[in-house]
Order: structure tokens, then C-alpha cells, then sequence
């Protein structure tokens, strides 16, 4: 295989094959994902905890085309669908071992961990994890490194970029403080644990954001090579943050919260929101505005 020189641009490079293979894989992943969407969507109407049919249909069309466009810029060599992708799969294979539990245990009745359903997991995990291990092969790490070889190096991006990590170092701190907080504990074994419905339902989806944490992280290092629309999705993204973490701090000051971490959370929250304020105020000053002007002339010659 001719290895990729990396002073052209990325649209003109051609995949490898170890990247072709992956991309299959991913899109084989998300149509096995529609038959395991639906079933969950049955087990959700039959428990009437659903906002309607029709709202969840359309938040499985959103997420066919989100996992669509992710596989596309995958191809094209985008280092942060690679850092999604990977991290999607580590929570589906976590999923499908919770329900792999449910399934010997046998109390899988009327919920998604029925033996049909899980077969389909596995397969679908299966095609996720060869995916993955592909996407990190040598020709596909030199088929990434080359879409951020000619971009300039951090300069004036590399202090808002230290800024913006620490952001998101608390924000995965609060994560995974939520996340352990909700695993089995206080004599409740595995199988009581993954059986049950609150305490589970919520690690799955802490445990859903802490696997997006790498993709996230991955923004930031396009922020510091200049890349205009790294810095708009990390002003977005830390102002939802910000968002939740003032409830937080509004929660933790409610006399009837018991909750032993609400301390903790609203300390953690009080950080965020400041290495928030931080960042943006730092991502926009003039010599940054430089930076990114600099970055995308870079891009224009390339092209």
C-alpha cells in the first residue's frame, strides 16, 4: 500500500483499505441498531414511560442521521468522528454486557434483554469493537494525523485550549462521580443491580456522556490548530454545560436535597462555570482571532 504523503489535503487522499473496512462495519453497526431501536421502543410504550410514538421515532431518525454523518466525516479522516465512534462503541458493548446479565439472571421478561435482542447487541458490538480496532491501525493513524498536518501549531489557541481541557476535566469528574455513585453498592449485588430499572438506567446514561468525553476532548485539539468551527462547538457545548451546572448549584442549596454529593457536585459546577467564562473570554481575544484567521488561510491555500 502506497503510504499517504501528508502535505495533500485531506479530501484528496484516498482512504485505506483498513479505513474502508471500518467504515463498512460501522454502517452494518447502525442498521442492526434500527431493529434493536424498535424493540426498545415497544418495551418503552408497553411500560407507558414514553413522551408517544411518534417523539420517539423521530429521536431514532436523529440518531440514524447522527451516526450517518459521523461514519461519513470518519472516512474523510476526521480525527473527533473516529473519538466519537470509538467511544459509542465502548458504551454499547458496556450495554450489552448489563443486558447479558439481565438474560442469565432470567428476569428478562419485558424488557430488552431477550434473547433475540441480544443476539442482534452482540452482533452489532461485535462489528463496533472490529471497527474500532481498525480505526486505530497504523495506515488509519496516518490517515487521521494527515488532516491536521498542515494546520498551524497552537500559538495563541494553546492557553484557551489548556482552559477549555480543564472544563471538561470537571464536567468528566462530575461524570464519573454520578457514574460509580450509581453502581452496584450498600449490599446490592450485580444482578440486583442490572435488573432493576432507576439505578441502571442512569449509570447507562452517565456512562453515555463519559464515553463522548474523548470526541469532546478531540474538539479541543482542533480549537488549538485553528479550526473555526472547533471553537463555535466548544463556546455551544460549555454554555449547555453551564446551563446544568447552574441547577446544580441552585439544588445543592435546597434544604430537602439529601443527597451526601451535593456539595461536591455544586463545587465542581462552580469550577466549570468559571473555566467556562474563562475560555470564551480568552478563545476570542485578538491575537486567538489571529490565530484562526491564519489557520483558515492555511486551509484556502491547501485547497
Amino acid at each position: 500500500m502506497t503510504e499517504v504523503p501528508h502535505s495533500l489535503p485531506p479530501a484528496r487522499i484516498e482512504p485505506p483499505r483498513t479505513v474502508r473496512f471500518s467504515c463498512g462495519l460501522w454502517v452494518a453497526a447502525t442498521v442492526l441498531t434500527v431493529p434493536l431501536s424498535l424493540a426498545g421502543i415497544v418495551v418503552a410504550l408497553d411500560r407507558s414511560r414514553s413522551p408517544g410514538l411518534g417523539s420517539l421515532l423521530a429521536g431514532l431518525v436523529v440518531l440514524l442521521a447522527l451516526g450517518g454523518w459521523a461514519i461519513v466525516q470518519f472516512e474523510h479522516g476526521r480525527p473527533v468522528a473516529r473519538a466519537a465512534l470509538t467511544g459509542i462503541t465502548v458504551f454499547c458493548a458496556w450495554g450489552l454486557l448489563i443486558d447479558l446479565t439481565v438474560l442469565a439472571s432470567g428476569e428478562s421478561d419485558g424488557s430488552t434483554a431477550a434473547a433475540p435482542v441480544v443476539i442482534l447487541e452482540a452482533a452489532r458490538a461485535g462489528c463496533m469493537i472490529v471497527a474500532a480496532v481498525l480505526a486505530f491501525s497504523e495506515s488509519a493513524r496516518r490517515y487521521f494525523a494527515a488532516y491536521d498536518a498542515a494546520a498551524p501549531r497552537a500559538g495563541a489557541a494553546a492557553v484557551p485550549g489548556w482552559v477549555w481541557a480543564a472544563g471538561i476535566a470537571v464536567v468528566t469528574a462530575q461524570l464519573a462521580i454520578g457514574f460509580t455513585d450509581n453502581l452496584p453498592s450498600h449490599g446490592r449485588g450485580w444482578v440486583t443491580w442490572a435488573t432493576g430499572r432507576y439505578a441502571v438506567e442512569t449509570a447507562l446514561q452517565t456512562s453515555a456522556l463519559l464515553c463522548l468525553v474523548p470526541a469532546w476532548a478531540t474538539v479541543v485539539r482542533q480549537f488549538r490548530y485553528g479550526r473555526q468551527w472547533a471553537r463555535v462547538a466548544l463556546t455551544a457545548l460549555g454554555v449547555l454545560c453551564a446551563f446544568f451546572e447552574v441547577f446544580a448549584v441552585v439544588d445543592a442549596a435546597d434544604p430537602d436535597n439529601t443527597d451526601d454529593l451535593k456539595v461536591v457536585y455544586a463545587l465542581l459546577a462552580v469550577l466549570q462555570v468559571t473555566a467556562l467564562v474563562i475560555a470564551v473570554v480568552l478563545s476570542y481575544l485578538p491575537a486567538v482571532n489571529a490565530h484562526f484567521r491564519k489557520a483558515s488561510g492555511a486551509a484556502d491555500k491547501q485547497s
